[in-house]
């Protein structure tokens, strides 16, 4: 009897399954499988910030732009209403000279 108990013990290793080193594999695929979406997550949202950079970017550079135009557009009716009044006094001022002028003779 204790020579059947000692060789069923010795034995009942040989036959038993081997689900433990199956199960590592699997926790081992599964952690890796994490690790690719974790990964993957990280490079998605790397793009995604560096699109999100590039649109606000844009958005400024546009912004910049139409500043500045309107700008130009400001100083172009300035310059415009100065060339305005400049023309008007010298019209008054060749007016009135002609009136002296008439005046006189």
């Amino acid at each position: 009897m204790k020579l059947l108990l000692a060789s069923l013990l010795l034995l009942a290793p040989a036959f038993a399954t081997s689900d433990w080193y199956d199960r590592a594999e699997t926790r081992r695929a599964q952690a890796e499988a994490r690790r690719e979406r974790m990964e993957e997550v990280r490079e998605n949202r790397r793009a995604w910030n560096e699109d999100r950079r590039e649109r606000i970017e844009a958005r400024r550079e546009a912004h910049r732009e139409a500043v500045e135009a309107n700008r130009q557009a400001m100083r172009e009716r300035a310059e415009a209403r100065r060339e305005e009044r400049q023309s008007r006094a010298e019209e008054r001022r060749a007016a009135g000279e002609s009136r002296r002028a008439f005046r006189y003779f």
